[in-house]
C-alpha cells in the first residue's frame, strides 16, 4: 500500500491542501494519503489558534467527501511535540512494508537536516515535495535530494493564515475552504476574533 503523509496544523484545512493531496497521489501513484494534524509543531514559536477537537473534526470533513484521503488523529491522541520520525515509525509499525512517501513543501524542505532524525526520515520515507516559487530545492545534500520526486502544481495562494483573516475580517471564506469546513468554522465561532501571523 502506498501511503501519502501530509501533516500540519491544519488551521483549518483549505482547499490547497485537497490540491497537493490529490496532485501527489495522481502523480505519484499513492493508494492513499494520511492527512494527521499536529499536536504542536517543532518548528512553531506558537501552538494552532483552534483546539486539537475542532482541527481533528475539520480535517475529518475536508476529506469526508474523497475515499483515498483518510483523516488520522495520532498526533493529536500522542500530545505534546509532534515529531515526523514518531509518526512513520508509528505507521511502519502498524503495517509492516507500507511504502510510505511524506508529502512536504519546498520551503519546509529546507530545514530537513535540522528535524528530529531526518536521517531515519529518509529511511523510512521517500520525500515529495510540492515547489514554491521563492524556495528551492538545489541547495539540499545529496543524501536528501536523491529521496526527493517533485509534484507539479499550480500556484497556490490559499493557507490557513488567510482563511483566518478572511473570518477575522468578516469576509467570505466559500472559495478557500471546503462547504462543510466553512459551516463548521461558522457554527463554531471560529477564528473571529483572532488571525495569528502565518503561514501554514
Amino acid at each position: 500500500m502506498k501511503t501519502g503523509v501530509l501533516g500540519g496544523a491544519f488551521d483549518p484545512p483549505h482547499i490547497a491542501h485537497l490540491t497537493i493531496a490529490r496532485a501527489a497521489r495522481e502523480q505519484l501513484l499513492l493508494d492513499r494519503v494520511r492527512f494527521i494534524p499536529y499536536a504542536l509543531g517543532p518548528h512553531r514559536q506558537e501552538g494552532p489558534v483552534a483546539s486539537a477537537r475542532d482541527r481533528m473534526e475539520m480535517v475529518r470533513l475536508c476529506v469526508a467527501e474523497h475515499d483515498a484521503f483518510q483523516a488520522d488523529e495520532r498526533e493529536l491522541l500522542r500530545g505534546g511535540v509532534s515529531y515526523t520520525v514518531d509518526t512513520l515509525e508509528e505507521l511502519v509499525g502498524e503495517e509492516p512494508g507500507m511504502d510510505l512517501v511524506l508529502i512536504v513543501g519546498a520551503d519546509q524542505l529546507e530545514t530537513f537536516t535540522t528535524w528530529r532524525s531526518w536521517e531515519r526520515i529518509l529511511e523510512l520515507a521517500e520525500i515529495a515535495v510540492f515547489a514554491r516559487p521563492e524556495h528551492t530545492v538545489a541547495d539540499l545534500p545529496a543524501e536528501v535530494v536523491g529521496r526527493v520526486r517533485l509534484v507539479d502544481l499550480p500556484p497556490l495562494q490559499v493557507s490557513s493564515t488567510l482563511v483566518r483573516r478572511q473570518v477575522a475580517e468578516g469576509g467570505d471564506i466559500r472559495h478557500l475552504v471546503p462547504p462543510a469546513v466553512a459551516r463548521y468554522i461558522e457554527e463554531h465561532r471560529l477564528y473571529s476574533q483572532y488571525a495569528r501571523p502565518g503561514n501554514a
